[in-house]
């Protein structure tokens, strides 16, 4: 066989396979965080996590969340969504969703709350009366999803997060965050979702801790 044709072959199985199981929904999630609290650091309390995420049926962008079978108005499930694969061709194919129990909101969350602990930051849990000192942090989750882009000799996963910070733990009282990371793969897998899901949200924490103020 012809070099050039066995080249071109070789593109179009990437093409066509590049997603793995892409036509199935999967179930991912980041690997687990875990930072120490500070026992004497300025306490702060995270007074909500709201995901302002719009979902649509057929987006022209892939980076618009998007659920397949059109089920946006299905709260459950796009509580849960990350993602979206896609065919070779850019096709939209299975969602990429978090376990049952697991939310964006609750990610977002965790991310805020170990950003603020690696400020030095005392994080007030949930339920507990914070002291009447303690700062206080609200988030709004305007993006948080994870796509694919196609490519002939290999394909792209993309992650991008937009919160909006709102509090007195933040610098000037509210920012706006925003992540980006893209990484070429030849094949995509199933686990390649979950790392790149767990690199944006890395990203995200380190992005969040710049906007905090100092904690002293």
């Amino acid at each position: 066989m012809h070099a050039i044709t066995k080249l071109f072959l070789a593109g179009a199985l990437s093409m066509a396979f590049g997603t793995g199981c892409a036509l199935h929904r999967s179930v991912v999630t980041a690997e687990p965080q875990k930072v120490a609290e500070s026992a004497t650091g300025k306490a702060v309390v995270i007074t909500r996590v709201t995901d302002l995420r719009t979902f649509e049926v057929s987006p022209g962008e892939p980076s618009t969340p998007s659920l397949m079978d059109g089920a946006i108005t299905d709260k459950a499930t796009t509580a849960r969504a990350v993602g979206r694969k896609r065919g070779g061709f850019g096709k939209a194919f299975g969602d990429v969703l978090l376990p049952p129990g697991e939310t964006v909101e609750g990610l977002v969350r965790e991310t805020v709350a170990n950003a603020l602990r690696e400020a030095g930051y005392r994080v007030v849990p949930e339920g507990e009366t914070p002291p009447p000192d303690a700062r206080d942090l609200e988030v709004g989750v305007n993006q948080l999803w994870t796509w694919f882009t196609p490519g002939f000799w290999f394909v792209t996963l993309n992650f991008r997060s937009v919160l909006e910070l709102n509090g007195s733990a933040v610098k000037g009282g509210s920012a706006t965050v925003r992540s980006e990371l893209d990484k070429g793969f030849q094949v995509v897998v199933e686990s390649d979702w979950a790392k790149m899901l767990t690199m944006g949200r890395d990203l995200t924490g380190r992005n969040i801790k710049e906007k905090l103020e100092n904690p002293s």
